[in-house]
């Protein structure tokens, strides 16, 4: 990664993005307080988004943030939605973690 302030965009997006995500899932329905809330979260992501395209190239951008939103909605439908643990999806989660070091080492 080029800078800190790159990182710092990185964890807002990945942030941002799983909020949003959860607040429109645990709102039940669409145009209750809740569900806006995430909406406009995932908004803010997608703006957060552009910029990192701005700052990244695509090929590292997209694999990074895919995988690391995909780790964070896992732990959150864990943890906060008590969604089912298995181990494939534990499994899978070590393996999206492994690519995303070898994706920031290489980057």
């Amino acid at each position: 990664m080029r800078s800190w302030t790159t990182g710092l965009l990185l964890v807002a997006y990945v942030l941002t993005a799983t909020y949003g995500l959860y607040q429109m899932k645990s709102a039940g329905q669409m145009g209750t307080r809740l569900y806006l809330a995430g909406l406009v979260a995932y908004a803010v992501s997608f703006v957060l988004w552009l910029v990192l395209l701005l700052r990244m190239p695509l090929s590292v951008a997209f694999p990074l943030v895919t995988g690391l939103v995909i780790v964070t909605t896992q732990i959150v439908g864990i943890v906060w939605l008590h969604e089912p643990v298995a181990w494939p999806r534990l499994c899978a989660v070590a393996l999206i973690l492994s690519g995303v070091s070898l994706l920031l080492v290489k980057a």
